[in-house]
């Protein structure tokens, strides 16, 4: 799956540490919600989530095994 947005994006200097517990860009942000996101997607379903920066904007792709049994 991709989202993408036609933002601002990120910062190249960002791109590494979006996902790091307590990182942030907002004044009043916590920095726990794509840290979180990233230990459900890769630690419980065994997927991966990378973001990228577009020419406009960022994405995020975000990619899970199937599970047999699934359609």
């Amino acid at each position: 799956m991709e989202i993408s947005d036609d933002g601002c994006g990120i910062d190249k200097k960002n791109l590494e540490s979006i996902f790091d517990p307590f990182v942030s860009t907002k004044e009043n942000g916590d920095g726990f919600g794509l840290y979180m996101a990233r230990l459900i997607i890769e630690d419980k379903m065994g997927g991966k989530i990378v973001a990228k920066q577009k020419e406009n904007g960022a994405q995020i792709c975000i990619t899970v095994n199937k599970v047999k049994g699934d359609v």
